[in-house]
């Protein structure tokens, strides 16, 4: 049983985590369209973090 509960406590912290990390790449794209990102690595930086999140979150 606490096997059980161990392994359904650091399921849910790699939920968490990678919920943040979500969060955090969703907040980059925010600020750096709002910033008016530029150049052109950046951009395509950007672009490449918005089509590996798009999967993620369908991931769950």
């Amino acid at each position: 049983m606490v096997l059980f509960l161990v392994s359904a406590q650091r399921a849910r912290v790699a939920s968490a985590t990678r919920n943040l990390e979500r969060f955090r790449v969703v907040l980059d794209l925010v600020a750096a369209q709002r910033a008016g990102v530029t150049c052109a690595t950046r951009k395509a930086i950007l672009f490449r973090a918005f089509w590996l999140l798009v999967p993620a979150l369908r991931a769950g």
